[in-house]
């Protein structure tokens, strides 16, 4: 009796919650509580099913620095849209060679739609290229298919190549909290097989050492991943490990590792990542209407 009573209020109290919200699916109470998707193994299977029947993943530059954009928490709908100016900006920027989104891009399937739709006219503008990870929020209400037939797989390796160096990028699913021990054996591969990098960047859209527990388990990584993932990073010379998720801006290095989070698009929000033969710079910025 003592469980259906609670039962009942939990029910009540999220009808009432989502109630009062103009869009009811930026609430995903199961998402707290268990896998609001297919889990973590089966999703890195498909991303690597994906990666087999793709071209690697490679961006040329002809200079010794390039920059790239760093957006995510687009959480794109009617009314929240600056995408489209921040790819017009990095369209403008000659130092520009790809952008990175690292997930969360909307709130309802639908809005995956659109956000591709943004990308495609960026491309038919001569924009760069776009590479994307998945957030929570792509995985909240079975939205999970739906981003992966759009953007592909969320675990890869971006190489840029440059005229006498070689910079990697690995790209994780970390969108309910869990690497799995799959990627993490996939990341120790990688990071063991392309040596001899000039900057090595990992980028996971929850955050290593998150402290806001507002979303759940989705927002709390587990120690022992954190642990083994830092120590890889350590290990292999990882200059930058790209964060996002908590929608707050800040910079912090941990065994010569730079955590990097970016703020929010949805706040005008994104993030100028400087790649040089002196080092990784970066600078947080805000679209200004």
């Amino acid at each position: 009796m003592e469980h259906l009573l609670k039962l009942f209020l939990f029910c009540f109290g999220a009808i009432l919650v989502t109630g009062c919200s103009k869009n009811p699916q930026e609430l995903d109470y199961t998402g707290l509580y268990h896998s609001p998707s297919e889990a973590i193994e089966s999703r890195f299977s498909k991303y690597m099913d994906w990666n087999a029947s793709h071209a690697e993943r490679v961006v040329s530059v002809s200079t010794s620095d390039y920059r790239v954009y760093f957006c995510s928490d687009i959480h794109y709908c009617e009314g929240r849209d600056a995408l489209e100016p921040m790819l017009a900006l990095e369209r403008a920027d000659a130092k520009a060679s790809f952008i990175i989104v690292n997930g969360d891009l909307t709130d309802h399937v639908a809005g995956l739609d659109t956000v591709e739709a943004r990308v495609g006219r960026h491309y038919d503008a001569g924009g760069d290229p776009v590479f994307y990870t998945a957030g929570n929020h792509d995985l909240f209400f079975g939205r999970w298919p739906r981003f992966f037939a759009l953007f592909g797989s969320s675990v890869y390796v971006l190489r840029v190549q440059g005229p006498d160096y070689k910079d990697l990028f690995v790209f994780l699913d970390s969108a309910n909290g869990l690497l799995g021990k799959s990627q993490l054996k996939w990341l120790r591969q990688q990071l063991e097989k392309h040596s001899g990098c000039r900057h090595i960047t990992v980028v996971t859209h929850n955050n290593l050492f998150n402290q806001d527990q507002n979303q759940g388990r989705c927002s709390i990584p587990p120690l022992d991943e954190v642990y083994e993932l830092v120590h890889l990073m350590e290990k292999h010379g990882v200059g930058m490990c790209m964060q996002s998720h908590n929608h707050y801006p800040s910079l912090t290095n941990f065994k010569g590792i730079r955590l990097l989070v970016s703020p929010a698009l949805q706040d005008n929000g994104y993030c100028l990542v400087d790649y040089t033969s002196d080092g990784i710079f970066n600078t947080f910025k805000k679209i200004e209407y």
